[in-house]
């Protein structure tokens, strides 16, 4: 009898396990390519289109949100394609003149990140774009003590929108 209730238990393991494992397969979107951007990619970022503005007193910062790929910019659903990049520029609250933080989301593809829609995060504390390649990575990057995903997670994509104006 024990050993027959082992042997359900056992078998009742693994076909919970092989549904899981299904239903992560099917949430888990896989690209074929991989692009990795490094900091030249984002040089003359500010001449991309932009997204929109957020004004956050809170963190005394005024931002701008750029897009490499303009025909992206009005994506409401769906998943952006790879090599898509998105800066977000923080300036000084009360003086622009100062870009103070870089925020950047670069979608790889490949097999970096599936959790995380494949995206790449990164940031600088300054206006130094060489400087993202410091502080770069999947969803364990962290921002003012928050991980960058814990704020995108429920946007189309993980790209925020609701800034735009």
């Amino acid at each position: 009898m024990k050993l027959k209730t082992i042997v359900l238990t056992l078998t009742s393991a693994v076909v919970l396990l092989s549904l899981h494992a299904c239903v992560y397969n099917d949430a888990v979107t896989v690209f074929e390519e991989e692009y990795i951007f490094t900091s030249a990619d984002i040089e003359g970022y500010e001449d991309w289109t932009v997204l929109g503005h957020s004004d956050r007193p809170d963190i005394n910062q005024y931002r701008t949100i750029y897009i490499n790929k303009a025909e992206e910019a009005d994506r409401t659903d769906g998943l952006y394609p790879v090599g898509t990049i998105i800066v977000k520029e923080g300036r000084n609250h009360g003086d622009r003149s100062q870009i103070v933080a870089l925020q950047v989301m670069a979608k790889r593809g490949g097999e970096f990140n599936p959790l995380g829609n494949h995206w790449e995060w990164a940031y600088t504390a300054s206006g130094d774009v060489e400087a993202l390649d410091n502080n770069r990575g999947d969803n364990e990057i962290t921002l003012n003590g928050t991980t960058c995903i814990s704020c995108h997670q429920g946007a189309n994509d993980l790209v925020i929108k609701s800034y735009k104006e």
